[in-house]
């Protein structure tokens, strides 16, 4: 029996939230010897994906036109105030448009520490056939990223308020996978004393 060909899987990326107590935006904070958005860019652009779509919102037109983001589709969400649903809303269609050939991989800006191997890991222990939503089991909980096929996507498009994919999957647990990875979950960052928590790049 042959199996499918494996498809393309392409990053939603999301960088739309403001942070607290940030001097500018939390994304273009200087970190190490670049800024929190450039190194998750960074970061992303070593994982194995077709395309990188990296969805902004707040201070959108200051990062653009302060922050050096190649090799990547960016997309403004004018919504983003709204919340976690307005960005996911924003990711999906602009995927939706371009066909639904493969699965998106959901992923947060602000865990700067995802690696290529984790995101590999998801990739490959996701099976379609068993559930459209996987998600990354760390040590002591789930979180980001997120593995989810198209079939799934009209579900979050049609989502409003603050509502993130973490409710939405926890609300139908027996519509989700998991894939476990032996480590503590990376870290997100909320606040700017948050950054202390992490080693920068250099």
């Amino acid at each position: 029996m042959f199996k499918d060909p494996p498809r393309p899987v392409r990053a939603l990326l999301f960088a739309a939230a403001t942070g607290e107590d940030f001097v500018t935006s939390l994304w273009s904070t200087p970190w190490g010897s670049t800024t929190l958005i450039e190194h998750a860019v960074a970061r992303a652009l070593e994982w194995d994906v077709e395309e990188i779509v990296l969805v902004l919102g707040a201070n959108a037109e200051e990062i653009l036109a302060s922050q050096k983001l190649q090799a990547v589709t960016v997309i403004i969400d004018s919504e983003w105030g709204e919340g976690p649903s307005a960005w996911l809303r924003a990711g999906f269609d602009v995927l939706a448009r371009q066909g639904d050939y493969g699965p998106a991989l959901v992923a947060d800006a602000a865990m700067p520490e995802v690696t290529a191997d984790d995101v590999a890991a998801l990739v490959q222990g996701h099976d379609r056939e068993v559930a459209s939503v996987t998600v990354t089991r760390y040590r002591h909980t789930s979180g980001t990223p997120y593995i989810v096929e198209p079939e799934a996507w009209p579900r979050f498009m049609g989502r409003e308020g603050d509502s993130s994919l973490d409710s939405a999957w926890r609300a139908h647990p027996e519509r989700v996978a998991e894939v476990r990875i032996d480590k503590i979950p990376p870290h997100r960052i909320r606040a700017y004393s948050d950054l202390g928590e992490l080693d920068p790049p250099y």
